[in-house]
């Protein structure tokens, strides 16, 4: 393409030679940055067209006044309101720093964690996240005291499994090292681990 041949409809300030309207300015220097020919036209746009002049002046009178009867589909306001409950939930869950699962995911939002192929690998990280198992968490469910490990006398729970308890120490050596979970599971969603 050797040029450009640009319309602005009904710009005011373009129908005089002497314009000095910055957006039109910035146009022609790109172009002729770009070695590009340039030809700029004014058209007329609404004037003499009814329907034209019409929706004009309805605008026109909108802008006058304050209130608009006009029936709106809940479609247009739905993202409107979605993205303000999202910011609501947002707000409420970044003072959440009581909560464990804070922690895991302190900003709301897409997570790098649902992207696995198999569904059984996806809940079974899932609840590592958050460290919650059957074997560490049934007591809940039974209404009993929490589990001892057997080996260290601690409670048992999913961080002591994979970083503290000296009876797995073997196999972290031998297949990670991590001081953290999120660091453990950090490492195999970015596929350094395992």
């Amino acid at each position: 393409m050797r040029g450009f041949f640009v319309l602005p409809t009904g710009h005011s300030k373009f129908r005089h030679r002497t314009s000095t309207c910055p957006h039109y300015l910035k146009l022609y220097s790109t172009f002729k940055t770009l070695q590009k020919d340039v030809v700029f036209s004014w058209v007329l746009s609404h004037v003499g067209i009814p329907g034209n002049e019409f929706a004009d002046k309805a605008a026109k009178t909108a802008l006058k006044s304050r209130k608009i009867n006009i029936p709106l589909p809940f479609t247009d306001l739905q993202p409107i309101i979605q993205q303000y409950v999202r910011k609501l939930w947002s707000d409420f869950w970044s003072l959440q720093f009581e909560n464990k699962l804070h922690a895991v995911q302190p900003i709301l939002g897409w997570s790098m964690w649902s992207c696995r192929e198999r569904r059984r690998e996806e809940i079974v990280l899932c609840r590592l996240r958050i460290g919650h198992s059957f074997l560490t968490h049934r007591y809940l469910l039974a209404g009993k005291y929490p589990p001892e490990c057997i080996s260290c006398q601690e409670r048992l729970a999913v961080d002591h499994i994979l970083l503290h308890c000296s009876e797995y120490h073997h196999i972290r050596v031998h297949y990670y090292h991590a001081e953290t979970r999120k660091d453990l599971l950090d490492n195999i969603m970015a596929g350094t681990q395992f």
